[in-house]
C-alpha cells in the first residue's frame, strides 16, 4: 500500500441485568497500516478527535459528544435501538467524520462491525 489504512472497530458489549441490559456501544481503532507514501503517522491511541453518539437520530440535536477515550457510551435499556456513530479525525489527517448507522444487539454479549478509513497522500 501506498497511504496510511485505519482499521476500526465499532459495536456493543450487552450483559442482561433483570430485565434490562446493561449496554456499552464502542468505537475503537484496531490498526494503523502505513504505507510507504503516508507522510502522516498517526496511531491507534491518537487517530481520533471525538465520537459523536445518537441514540436516537430523529430527534435534533441529540447526539452525545465523547471527547476523550475509551471512546464509549453506556446505558441500560430494556430494548435495542438505533445509534448512529460518528467519528471525527484529528484534524492533521485530512479525512472527513465518518458516520456508521448501527442498531444495538441484545441478543449477543458483544456485536462488532468494521470500517477502513485511508488517510489521503499529500499533493507535492
Amino acid at each position: 500500500i501506498r497511504s496510511c489504512r485505519i482499521f476500526v472497530e465499532y459495536g456493543n458489549l450487552s450483559v442482561q441485568v433483570g430485565t434490562k441490559y446493561d449496554i456499552t456501544v464502542f468505537v475503537k481503532v484496531k490498526k494503523i497500516q502505513k504505507g510507504r507514501l503516508c507522510s502522516s503517522s498517526p496511531n491507534a491511541s491518537t487517530a481520533i478527535h471525538r465520537v459523536e453518539f445518537n441514540i436516537n437520530p430523529s430527534y435534533p440535536k441529540s447526539a452525545i459528544k465523547v471527547n476523550q477515550p475509551p471512546w464509549e457510551l453506556k446505558r441500560s435499556y430494556g430494548f435495542s435501538f438505533p445509534c448512529h456513530i460518528t467519528v471525527f479525525w484529528k484534524p492533521e489527517l485530512g479525512l472527513t467524520p465518518y458516520t456508521a448507522i448501527y442498531d444495538v444487539h441484545l441478543d449477543s454479549p458483544k456485536t462488532v462491525r468494521q470500517f477502513v478509513m485511508e488517510v489521503p497522500i499529500p499533493k507535492k
